[in-house]
């Protein structure tokens, strides 16, 4: 899914640049706003800024906007990471590297049924390897790809959500979770890094 709004958000600013060239091109050269051409360009410049402001916004939140929007009406599921291998770095608007982890996991659905899947996530510049362990991650049958990992902190921000961790630890008594955060991307961590990472800062 990271890639997929990764792909969108780059369409939209290759739209935007090219009719922002032709914006430019046409007040140039059509003779129309010879006598208001600095407040012709000013209004592009602010329009640019707007723009960019937006953009930048937009592409540091909307995962997270559409991970809380599907955990809030409880459409989580449990995985259980098996591996995961860098897929590719991208980069922001501002100049912000992320590295997009491929991961494999199995999955267990509300309906207790058992599956291998593969999906991608973006995550902090700091994550160097993935550990195995149990997460939870955004999961709507009728939305099979808008797959997210899921922070630890928002799993208790809903009713809905809290009665499907309940379901799965009444059915999975052996959960051995990982420590999840996000910190510009995902951060995983098993719970002995964790203690290690605290021990280190007392």
């Amino acid at each position: 899914m990271q890639l997929k709004l990764r792909r969108k958000l780059t369409l939209i600013f290759t739209v935007y640049l090219i009719l922002l060239v032709l914006l430019i091109a046409y007040v140039a050269f059509s003779g129309r706003f010879v006598n208001h051409m600095f407040l012709a360009f000013l209004l592009i410049a602010v329009i640019s800024i707007v723009f960019l402001v937006w953009f930048n916004y937009t592409e540091k939140t909307m995962d997270q906007k559409m991970i809380t929007s599907m955990v809030v009406e409880g459409n989580i599921a449990l995985v259980n990471i098996q591996k995961g291998t860098i897929n590719k770095i991208i980069k922001t608007g501002t100049g912000h590297n992320y590295p997009i982890w491929d991961i494999t996991a199995y999955l267990y659905d509300k309906n207790n049924q058992v599956s291998t899947i593969q999906f991608c996530d973006k995550f902090n510049a700091s994550q160097t390897s993935i550990p195995n362990g149990y997460v939870y991650i955004t999961y709507d049958p009728n939305k099979p790809e808008q797959i997210f990992i899921v922070p630890n902190p928002l799993l208790g921000i809903s009713d809905e959500s809290m009665q499907a961790v309940q379901h799965f630890e009444s059915i999975h008594k052996d959960i051995k979770y990982l420590n999840c955060y996000y910190s510009d991307g995902i951060v995983l961590e098993t719970m002995q890094q964790y203690t290690e990472k605290l021990l280190a800062k007392n």
